[in-house]
């Protein structure tokens, strides 16, 4: 599941969901969009705040080299 498609259908919000990984919400934003490359130790806590709904491979086209 895309992050885009989580935060859709979750009661979650983007802004509660960057404030638990600890980055903005402008961040958050970008990386919804696929327009922000992010490290793996964030990928990791997104994934873990989703409850696993999200996962590395969906997170993937983001991860920063």
């Amino acid at each position: 599941m895309t992050l885009d498609d989580y935060l859709r259908s979750s009661t979650d919000t983007a802004t509660a969901l960057a404030e638990r990984c600890e980055v903005s919400a402008a961040s958050m934003s970008r990386i919804r969009r696929g327009g922000q490359n992010i490290s793996l130790a964030l990928a990791q806590r997104i994934v873990s705040e989703t409850g696993g709904q999200v996962t590395l491979d969906d997170l993937a086209i983001g991860l920063a080299a």
